[in-house]
C-alpha cells in the first residue's frame, strides 16, 4: 500500500483497508477512495480494536497481575503483541 491513495490515510485507516481488502480479495486502493464510514460497516469493530492494541495488551498484564516495573512484565507485553499480531493475521486470511 504505497500509493497514492494511501497519503492522507492515518495508520488505523491503512489497517482497516488492508484487512478488508485481503477479506474482499480487492486491491486496497480502490478501498482507500471510500468514505471511512462505508469501510467500517464492512468490517466493524477492526478500526476500534486497532486504534486500542496497547491498551488491551495492558489490560491483559494487569488482569494476570504482572508488575509493570518487572522483567516478567516487558516479556509478558512482547508476548501479548505477538499474539495481537496474529490474531490480525489469522484474522486477515493468513495462518500462522
Amino acid at each position: 500500500m504505497t500509493s497514492s491513495a494511501f497519503a492522507g490515510l492515518s495508520e488505523a485507516d491503512r489497517y482497516v483497508v488492508g484487512r478488508l481488502a485481503v477479506r474482499e480479495h480487492v486491491p486496497a486502493e480502490e478501498l482507500a477512495e471510500l468514505p471511512q464510514g462505508e469501510i467500517d460497516q464492512h468490517i466493524p469493530g477492526a478500526r476500534v480494536a486497532y486504534e486500542h492494541r496497547e491498551q488491551t495488551a495492558a489490560e491483559l498484564l494487569r488482569r494476570r497481575g504482572i508488575d509493570p516495573a518487572s522483567a516478567e512484565y516487558r516479556a509478558a507485553a512482547v508476548e501479548a503483541r505477538k499474539v495481537l499480531d496474529q490474531i490480525d493475521l489469522l484474522g486477515s486470511g493468513h495462518t500462522a
